[in-house]
């Protein structure tokens, strides 16, 4: 029953959403607290919180989302706010356009420009956003920006001043295919938006730096940070399954026990049950969790370990 009332919900959603206005958000970075409840106010937008992975603590719920259904190629727009203390109010205001199917950053609108990257054209803007659009060479995938920006995710400091500087790199970029710089600059704010808003671990560990007492402190990609962004697909699939009943998730290299460690890791899935015929189907392994001895195992895990 729980799970018919699930699937009606989602499917009011999707009807919904179809005729939805165009979402358009803001992250301030003035602190960790502002930093965190920007975020959670983003996932409580775009996405539909699952009362199977909710729990409360006092007077709030945590909860995993999963994006809300969308039949619209709008981008969700996110203005950077809070980033400089000596330039709070800048004068070209750096937005950043996020794929509403997936979150997968589409480009960047600085003054009246879209950038938008090369494999990414099929996301647009809302009617209301006027500027021009410059289609770059290059591609949003990580192998490409680390290949331009001259540096591996899991050696990339992220702290309040290299913030600032990519925030300026991004204001003086101009042309058609990303720099050293200005690639740096994607693969920060993509850590600290888009996968920041998936994995509350990522969340968690970033925003320390942001206290005005962390001015020596900075955050690298751990290991385990860079494994939850692989496998994000493979989660979206699986924890929507979890009961009470089950006592552990195993997705890839991940395991997760129990609702506490998901919780811990996850804030934000993918739809992986109304898009078919999308680049998500492929994302989300898009095949039925297997559960064994209590164990939910992401297909593609299993089938890996059996034909060893």
């Amino acid at each position: 029953m729980f799970y018919a009332l699930q699937f009606l919900s989602f499917a009011l959603l999707f009807f919904y959403s179809s005729f939805s206005l165009a979402i358009t958000c803001s992250v301030d970075f003035s602190s960790p607290k502002s930093y965190v409840d920007s975020l959670n106010k983003i996932r409580e937008r775009i996405g539909i919180r699952l009362p199977n992975l909710t729990t409360s603590q006092g007077n709030m719920s945590i909860s995993v989302f999963v994006l809300s259904p969308s039949a619209s190629n709008i981008g969700i727009i996110v203005t950077l706010q809070g980033i400089d203390y000596d330039d709070p109010n800048t004068s070209v205001p750096i937005r950043l356009v996020l794929s509403p199917e997936n979150l997968y950053l589409a480009g960047f609108i600085q003054g009246n420009t879209f950038y938008r990257f090369r494999d990414r054209q099929n996301t647009v803007l809302p009617s209301d956003i006027h500027v021009q659009i410059v289609d770059l060479t290059t591609g949003s995938d990580y192998t490409e920006l680390e290949r331009v920006g001259d540096v591996r995710r899991d050696r990339l400091q992220i702290n309040r001043h290299s913030l600032v500087t990519s925030y300026r790199d991004l204001n003086q970029f101009s042309g058609t295919a990303l720099n050293q710089a200005s690639a740096r600059a994607m693969l920060r704010f993509i850590t600290v938006l888009p996968e920041a808003l998936r994995f509350r671990q990522i969340q968690r560990n970033f925003r320390p730096v942001l206290s005005q007492t962390a001015s020596n402190s900075h955050y690298i990609m751990s290991p385990s940070n860079i494994s939850l962004t692989l496998n994000w697909g493979g989660l979206s699939a699986t924890l929507p399954s979890y009961s009470p009943d089950s006592t552990q998730v195993q997705v890839g290299n991940i395991r997760l026990n129990g609702l506490t460690e998901i919780l811990y890791a996850v804030a934000l899935l993918l739809d992986c049950y109304h898009r078919p015929k999308t680049n998500v189907y492929a994302q989300c392994s898009m095949a039925d969790p297997i559960v064994i001895n209590k164990v939910i195992w992401d297909k593609k895990t299993l089938s890996t370990i059996l034909s060893e």
